[in-house]
């Protein structure tokens, strides 16, 4: 986007600028609020200064405007501290800042803005703690048993789950902008195949990208969720609602993860469970009745095949499931 503003902006210099050209820089911005952030090169961002630069002297407006909304846009972004160039990012902001008119002063507000946005940030991260503690636990029926757990929006609103997110949707541009997907999948398989795995901040955000990936992508969400369940034990690694949802996503790993869950059951005969599968379940503070809801709730197939499942297992089993 900054490069092929450029053509327009060398074709433009001798004219006054246009809403076209204001539009353009208002794209500039917003693109450096978001992940889109990510893609650019220390050529892109110089390229966008040249831009606020002619618009500041194409207005004849005070020395500030421009530059400073673009400066101001990037040193506030939360995605300037996951730039993969963000050393030689701010080192070119710096040297920006210096453009302006009072750059000491320039820079520590643009910094005060940035830590009060944080604070705001904070605030929200409050506001959703509340959400989860007035949020009603749901009940789901399995086997005749009631089960109460908690809600999928009060999973999604807790900080960690917020937190969770935003690093999920870096990873996910990172995985669409680059060169060799296959990488990214090799990683992703690398967070699920440590031989003493446990629950980690890391297998949540992979498997977060993988449900966030647009339907327009399902190529690689399907890659991505095989990839994420190729040791189906690593599923219960993540928390009840997220392994649910990416089973939900793709049918044919739901078999599997309820194929784990009972395998991490002490056997009635005293044999002991799957080594595997039952220390994953041992680390996580979830039980199985809370795995098995969360994996069926509002989804009567997926219901119904649980009930034949556990309408067929011996009832000691079943009571193990579901105490």
């Amino acid at each position: 986007m900054v490069e092929s503003a450029m053509s327009t902006l060398s074709s433009s210099k001798q004219q006054a600028p246009s809403a076209e050209h204001v539009a353009e820089f208002e794209g500039f911005l917003a693109a450096a609020a978001s992940p889109q952030l990510h893609k650019w090169s220390i050529a892109s961002l110089q390229n966008a200064w040249a831009w606020a630069k002619y618009l500041q002297g194409a207005c004849e407006c005070s020395r500030n405007v421009a530059p400073r909304e673009l400066l101001c846009a990037v040193i506030t972004s939360p995605f300037l501290l996951t730039h993969p160039q963000r050393l030689e990012m701010l080192h070119a902001l710096c040297d920006f800042y210096s453009d302006v008119d009072d750059p000491p002063h320039a820079l520590a507000s643009d910094m005060v803005q940035r830590l009060t946005t944080q604070e705001t940030t904070e605030k929200l991260y409050s506001l959703a703690d509340i959400l989860t503690q007035v949020t009603p636990a749901v009940e789901v029926i399995l086997a005749g048993r009631t089960v109460r757990l908690q809600s999928f929006l009060s999973w999604q609103s807790q900080r960690r789950s917020l937190q969770v997110a935003g690093l999920a949707q870096v990873y996910q541009q990172q995985i669409i902008g680059h060169p060799n997907p296959a990488k990214c999948f090799a990683m992703a398989t690398n967070f699920f195949a440590l031989e003493q795995s446990t629950p980690s901040i890391e297998k949540d955000i992979v498997a977060f990208a993988a449900e966030l990936l647009d339907k327009t992508l399902q190529g690689i969400a399907f890659t991505q969720s095989t990839k994420v369940a190729s040791l189906n034990c690593r599923l219960l690694h993540l928390s009840p609602w997220l392994a649910a949802r990416l089973c939900q996503r793709q049918n044919e790993l739901a078999p599997l993860y309820v194929s784990t869950i009972i395998s991490a059951l002490p056997k009635a005969s005293g044999e002991l469970p799957d080594d595997a599968a039952y220390l994953a379940m041992r680390a996580e503070v979830t039980t199985p009745a809370e795995r098995l809801a969360s994996l069926v709730y509002d989804k009567p197939e997926l219901h119904a095949a649980c009930d034949a499942c556990l309408a067929a297992m011996e009832k000691t089993m079943v009571e193990k499931l579901l105490p």
